[in-house]
């Protein structure tokens, strides 16, 4: 019952929520809000689903406890995907060294559950072109650069401002909106040779 007062709270009135009180009730509403979009996001980067789901959930934890040193004067999910980002790249890195290749390991890190809800509306035919399509993009999101996999990521996946990228990045709007061009432009490329 005392989430429900948390629930139409934004994520900046749920920290100070936080900040003054310590409320895991209002913790609770924003890790709801956050896992899965940070679990997206961070899949992206370490391209292992048990450990981007461990790093999203150690994301959270950290802005619980640091919640002290988060100002108002950043969105909530600005600070909270740099936390996860440079965590996420934490793990890669820790993996890269500690893997070694096997084309089983391949195959698993690069498959991803690509969720369809089911339209009455359409046919089959029409939901397997739909999920194959959406399994190719996210396919060949995984296969580009990391910055170019990063800003495309955070722009078309998790919708969020140029400006939020920016700060997240830390590198200049214009270099953001160029590296979501070039993603973009890749896919793109990629998809309509495969189309052909």
């Amino acid at each position: 019952m005392i989430k429900n007062q948390y629930r139409n709270f934004s994520d900046e009135q749920l920290m100070a929520e936080i900040q003054k009180t310590g409320s895991h009730a209002a913790f609770e509403v924003l890790y709801n809000r956050y896992q899965p979009r940070l679990f997206r996001y961070t899949s992206y980067i370490v391209k292992d689903s048990l450990a981007a789901e461990d790093v999203a959930h150690e994301a959270l934890i950290r802005a619980f406890y640091k919640r002290d040193s988060y100002t108002e004067i950043a969105r909530f999910s600005t600070w909270v995907y740099t936390i996860a980002g440079n965590l996420a790249r934490t793990e890669r890195r820790r993996m890269t060294r500690r893997s070694i290749f096997s084309i089983d390991n391949e195959k698993k890190r690069y498959q991803r559950d690509v969720g369809v809800i089911p339209d009455d509306s359409q046919n089959p035919s029409d939901l397997l072109e739909r999920k194959l399509a959406s399994e190719a993009v996210m396919w060949k999101i995984g296969k580009l650069s990391p910055k170019l996999r990063n800003a495309i990521t955070l722009r078309d996946v998790e919708q969020l401002s140029y400006e939020e990228i920016s700060h997240i990045l830390k590198i200049p709007e214009g270099t953001t909106k160029s590296r979501i061009h070039r993603a973009r432009k890749s896919i793109h490329r990629d998809l309509r040779y495969l189309n052909e």
